[in-house]
């Protein structure tokens, strides 16, 4: 007896759905994302005056980056904002927290307080030496009130 052909077809496609899922299934159970936290709702609604401490950021035109020098990590100012004596003022007058964290090992995460080593070009140094890996850092300035600007980076140590 021969199975037509289209019942070959809907067979075909039954298990390569089965299939599918047993792969998205075991894709999942490997996997830690990090926004799986047990506070999720709380950092939720923290989430919109972090997208605005960002947003503040990137208006005044400044890029950050992290570069490693010894035992140290340095907190570098770029861009065409850089040299509007306004926000050199404002930066500098701002004191500087780098929130570390490790996607993959949350026990390692630290915040770490940035020294101003220089305001023309704002430069900072922060005595910390990371282990090698990815880390997700969050450059946050606050003042005596409370966080003002921040900046979301990534950061790659190697060893």
């Amino acid at each position: 007896m021969r199975l037509p052909l289209w019942m070959l077809f809907l067979g075909a496609i039954a298990l390569i759905c089965v299939g599918a899922g047993l792969g998205l299934v075991m894709v999942s159970s490997r996997s830690q994302h990090v926004l799986v936290r047990e506070d999720y709702y709380a950092e939720g609604l923290k989430l919109d005056s972090h997208r605005a401490r960002e947003a503040s950021f990137d208006s005044m035109g400044v890029r950050l980056s992290l570069r490693a020098d010894g035992k140290a990590l340095l907190v570098e100012t770029s861009g065409p904002g850089v040299d509007a004596p306004g926000v050199r003022t404002r930066l500098s007058a701002l004191s500087l927290t780098l929130q570390l964290r490790r996607p993959d090992d949350a026990g390692a995460d630290q915040d770490v307080p940035v020294t101003l080593a220089s305001d023309h070009p704002p430069l900072w140094v922060a005595y910390v030496s990371p282990r090698h890996g990815h880390w997700d850092v969050r450059a946050v300035f606050s003042d005596s009130s409370g966080p003002r600007l921040e900046k979301a980076l990534s950061y790659m140590s190697t060893p």
